[in-house]
C-alpha cells in the first residue's frame, strides 16, 4: 500500500487523556487502519477505556511527524503541529462523536483492526484520536495508530 504513515506514543499515563491525534491533510482525506494500546513495563493489573474519536476542536498535543511504512514515499500531508498531529495532549481541546468505546486492562493491551465494511474515514481538514477514556493507576504504555491518506 502506499501513502500508509505511523504515530506513536510511548508514556506514562495517570489520567484520561488523548495519547494521539492525526490531523487530517486540506485537500485529502484518511483511513485508519489499525489501532493499539500496549503494556510497556508494568506488571500491576487496571481496568480503563480506550476511544476513537473524532475531534471538533483539536487538542493541544506535542508534535509529531507521521512515519512513512514504504521507504520513498511523500511525506505524509498529516502534518505535525501543536493543534495537529502528535502526542500527549496537556489540552484536550473539544470532542465529538466517540467511534470506538471499549474497555482493556493494562496488563492484556488493546487492538483496533477493523475490517474493510468497518473502516473509519477522516474527511479533509479533520481530527482523529486515541483516548484512554477513563483515569488509570500510573501505567506506562505504548500506543500507535496507522493510516492511510487518499487523495
Amino acid at each position: 500500500m502506499r501513502g500508509v504513515y505511523i504515530v506513536k506514543f510511548s508514556g506514562t499515563v495517570t489520567t484520561a487523556k488523548t495519547l494521539l491525534q492525526v490531523k487530517v491533510g486540506a485537500a485529502i482525506s484518511m483511513e485508519l487502519l489499525y489501532a493499539s494500546i500496549t503494556n510497556k513495563s508494568n506488571d500491576a493489573s487496571d481496568s480503563s477505556s480506550v476511544e476513537i474519536l473524532r475531534k471538533t476542536v483539536a487538542a493541544t498535543v506535542t508534535s509529531q511527524t507521521p512515519l512513512l511504512t514504504t521507504v520513498g514515499d511523500q511525506a505524509a500531508k498529516s502534518v505535525g503541529g501543536t493543534a495537529a498531529t502528535g502526542d500527549t495532549a496537556t489540552a484536550e481541546g473539544t470532542n465529538g462523536d466517540i467511534l470506538v468505546d471499549e474497555g482493556f486492562n493494562v496488563l492484556n493491551g488493546w487492538v483496533w483492526m477493523p475490517t474493510p465494511e468497518t473502516l473509519i474515514e477522516v474527511p479533509a481538514a479533520g481530527l482523529l484520536a486515541l483516548k484512554i477514556g477513563t483515569d488509570i493507576a500510573s501505567a506506562t504504555i505504548k500506543g500507535m495508530m496507522i493510516f492511510k491518506e487518499i487523495g
